[in-house]
């Protein structure tokens, strides 16, 4: 019997396969787990990742293209991409990425 991950990203893969035969556009598929390297999801993650998942098909279904969803405070929303990457954020070297030291985590757009 395979793992419910693997069975997650079959799904994830027929989901993409047939967005990009409907839309003829190139459709990639991410793995939370394969994109995060801070080890497993919490319960958090993946509630995030299937809302941000949920709002980017209803964007689609809308045809608003060129969106990046995205976490401000506790709401789901989306900017446009080339308002997203208008400006660089750097961190200092030798900082940690979370405020606080490694073992805490800071929720995205604060």
């Amino acid at each position: 019997m395979p793992s419910a991950g693997l069975a997650w990203e079959a799904s994830a893969n027929q989901v993409a396969e047939r967005s990009s035969s409907l839309s003829g556009l190139e459709t990639r598929v991410v793995i939370l787990g394969h994109l995060q390297r801070g080890g497993t999801p919490t319960p958090f993650d993946r509630w995030l990742a299937t809302r941000f998942g949920v709002t980017r098909r209803e964007l689609a279904v809308k045809g608003l293209w060129g969106q990046m969803v995205a976490l401000r405070g506790t709401e789901i929303t989306h900017v446009p991409i080339f308002e997203a990457v208008q400006t660089l954020r750097r961190r200092r070297p030798g900082r940690s990425r979370y405020p606080g030291g490694p073992g805490r985590r800071q929720f995205l757009g604060q």
